[in-house]
């Protein structure tokens, strides 16, 4: 092979670049080491031709980015809007009067225990469940002076109807429970998984 010098040392062993470069009597390229394989490239190399590691940091960072920004876009696009495109469930604060209390009675348990027991009933088409309910106690003031809530996790379907028990033990000794209001306090979509 004319004009390409073979190896000095005659085993056949290939030369690297820089030593062929020298061989022919051209200036070999200025080099650095690799920090990942240890192996000799090219100053101004953005990855190691060797171990395809990314060796130039600015342009490493650059590389990042564009990964980074879009990723940030579509999670931020998800903590926004994901509960609308993912679940489309319905919120019962929306919804007040999709749990009506049918009928309900107060009574007391052993010793100053009170609850409230009763029914309630889903008057839309969405079943509900881990619904809450609450009791608020007043005096013959009519000042709040003890609540109590209940959550129950049963699934109440669409247009049926459950009875329900909301109880407690007073630790307000002498007060005087006039009278109370019952109300559902909560609930969540159970159509949603």
């Amino acid at each position: 092979m004319a004009g390409i010098p073979m190896p000095a040392n005659g085993a056949g062993d290939k030369l690297l670049p820089h030593e062929l470069m020298a061989e022919r009597g051209t200036h070999p390229m200025e080099t650095r080491t690799c920090p990942y394989c240890k192996q000799e490239i090219a100053l101004d190399s953005r990855k190691c031709p060797h171990c395809r590691e990314w060796v130039n940091r600015r342009y490493a960072a650059k590389r990042a980015l564009v990964w980074v920004v879009p990723l940030m876009v579509i999670w931020l696009g998800f903590m926004v809007f994901g509960d609308r495109i993912m679940f489309r469930e319905q919120k019962y604060w929306k919804h007040p009067d999709a749990i009506k209390i049918t009928s309900h009675t107060a009574g007391q348990n052993e010793e100053d225990g009170r609850c409230v027991i009763g029914t309630m009933k889903n008057m839309s088409e969405t079943p509900w469940d881990m619904i809450t309910i609450q009791v608020d106690y007043y005096d013959a003031t009519g000042r709040l002076v003890d609540t109590s809530t209940d959550c129950s996790s049963d699934t109440l379907p669409a247009g049926q109807e459950r009875s329900f028990k909301v109880a407690f033990e007073s630790k307000r000794r002498g007060v005087e429970y006039d009278h109370y209001r019952v109300f559902i306090a909560g609930a969540d979509d159970a159509s949603r998984f």
